[in-house]
């Protein structure tokens, strides 16, 4: 059995992806953000949240538009305290993050 854990994935088109997203607060208690700065080409993302089983336990799409930072504020109700894998793709670039949430 091995485990493995991917801080920041890139695309080429993304060099400095840790400007490019922003997760936060980071533990969590009743909600956090995710922050987007679309490059000229980003049009729309989807934001998919794990546990740490892989069972995808949130969806959405995020429309984005250049020059303008997008937010999405995910209300953590429904989530039990622990570590979640948040998987942002934008056209064919897939981001990872982490977020803790500590109730």
């Amino acid at each position: 059995m091995a485990t493995a854990q991917v801080e920041v994935c890139t695309g080429i088109a993304y060099t400095n992806a840790n400007n490019l997203i922003h997760v936060y607060p980071n533990p969590a208690k009743n909600n956090f953000t995710i922050e987007l700065t679309p490059t000229e080409n980003d049009q729309d993302a989807r934001v998919l949240i794990y546990d740490m089983t892989g069972r995808e336990i949130f969806s959405s799409e995020l429309i984005l538009n250049y020059g303008q930072r997008s937010m999405k504020v995910i209300n953590t109700r429904d989530l039990k305290n622990g570590t979640f894998l948040i998987k942002i793709k934008i056209r064919d670039n897939l981001f990872y993050r982490r977020i803790v949430i500590v109730k």
